[in-house]
């Protein structure tokens, strides 16, 4: 089947995705199996809620009748950032499986030096997997019919939950020595579980700050709606303050 007649079987998608879908039909797989886990992490982290995903469509964000995912609320904030961070897991994980031709493992850290270890063995690429997820994703935002305040919290939500995943990174080790010593060791940097990365976006889902879209120096910027609460940081969840 050519690239063309494949995307047009996968629904919701924007202009900006159908092109992307077009150059990168191989990673679609991939990009929809993140959705899916996404989706899964959603229902399982609000299983014993009343409201738990079931009205959304994993792939586009798409909702069905499901008036708290059409407002700037905490659960919109979390819908986006689960499914921002799922896509990149899930491209991540199968760019060090090889099963996408134009990204591998990471060899960046290999480079790096210390006298303790050695690096080696198969870094996962994290990097390309957030990239693909803000140029798949985050370009779902451009053609949505909605207002510009929303657009911002969301694209911000985006990106927070792909922080989740980056600064959760970890490095892991294998001894190599005679009888059980650890005379060398090589490491890697590997990904947190999914299911990790799912718990951390729910706590700063109970802690998602509402903010206000202003003009300051001629851009939108977000600000705390209340002064008595933290500032929000860029890894930080937010909702929206109504101006209606």
């Amino acid at each position: 089947m050519q690239p063309q007649a494949s995307c047009r079987h996968l629904k919701g998608m924007n202009r900006k995705q159908m092109r992307f879908c077009r150059r990168n039909i191989e990673q679609m797989e991939s990009i929809r199996a993140g959705a899916q886990t996404a989706y899964g992490e959603c229902q399982f982290q609000f299983h014993k809620r009343r409201w738990n995903c079931s009205m959304i469509d994993p792939l586009t964000k798409e909702v069905f009748g499901d008036a708290i995912l059409r407002e700037g609320t905490r659960e919109a904030a979390f819908v986006h950032a689960i499914s921002a961070a799922g896509v990149a897991y899930r491209v991540t994980r199968d760019c060090s499986k090889g099963l996408i031709e134009k990204c591998g493992c990471d060899q960046s850290v290999h480079r790096r030096r210390n006298e303790q270890f050695s690096w080696s063995g198969c870094s996962d690429n994290v990097r390309y997997g957030i990239a693909v997820s803000r140029e798949f994703v985050d370009a779902g935002e451009r053609g949505r019919n909605q207002s510009n305040q929303r657009r911002i919290m969301n694209l911000h939500n985006n990106n927070a939950g792909r922080q989740v995943l980056e600064a959760n990174m970890r490095k892991e080790c294998k001894c190599h020595g005679l009888s059980g010593s650890c005379d060398m060791k090589t490491c890697w940097e590997s990904m947190p579980s999914f299911r990790e990365v799912g718990t951390i976006i729910k706590d700063k889902f109970d802690g998602a700050t509402e903010v206000a879209i202003i003009e300051a120096d001629n851009k939108p910027t977000m600000v705390r709606k209340n002064v008595q609460f933290k500032r929000h940081t860029k890894a930080d969840l937010v909702k929206l303050y109504s101006f209606l």
